[in-house]
């Protein structure tokens, strides 16, 4: 995703030098790819995607907005976490502590510049807001796996709330 390009990662102390850095998150992605991290790289594209959805939603006041991070351990790009779970030492040699796996070691501050030079803060989903969007199975007689789920989300119950024959 051409995107991914807008996303610009920044080093911390001593990574600017590393000709591998990746400087955007479209390099990140192409750092895991290349080194077979399949699983990070599909996470990296699940968090920016969700982010995508939200800007294209637009504006609301339940979305929580701040400082993004990305985190090389686990793929994971979200809001950046308080400095004040760091240990004192690393606090001002990492970005943060990552929400996802709580790793602060491999962590980088990602912001999105727009072409035009504008910088856009990363957004995610409130808590209500994203068990409200969470289709919720139906309770009631057994579902056959290729009819449409109860939850009313047009899926097959095999592709959404089927598990198992429940």
């Amino acid at each position: 995703d051409d995107r991914l390009l807008s996303f610009r990662v920044e080093p911390n102390e001593g990574e600017a030098e590393n000709p591998n850095f990746p400087q955007n998150l479209y390099h990140a992605m192409e750092l895991f790819l290349h080194h077979g991290f399949i699983p990070l790289g599909r996470r990296l594209q699940q968090c920016t995607n969700r982010y995508f959805a939200l800007l294209e939603q637009g504006p609301n006041e339940l979305n929580k907005t701040g400082k993004a991070i990305v985190c090389f351990h686990c793929g994971h790009c979200g809001l950046a976490s308080s400095l004040d779970e760091l240990p004192p030492a690393e606090k001002g040699e990492k970005a943060g502590l990552c929400i996802n796996c709580q790793d602060c070691s491999h962590t980088n501050f990602v912001e999105l510049v727009l072409p035009n030079g504008r910088q856009m803060p990363w957004m995610e989903r409130s808590q209500a807001e994203a068990e409200k969007a969470t289709p919720k199975p139906v309770s009631g007689a057994r579902v056959k796996p290729n009819e449409p789920c109860p939850c009313s989300s047009g899926k097959k119950a095999k592709k959404c709330c089927h598990i198992g024959g429940v």
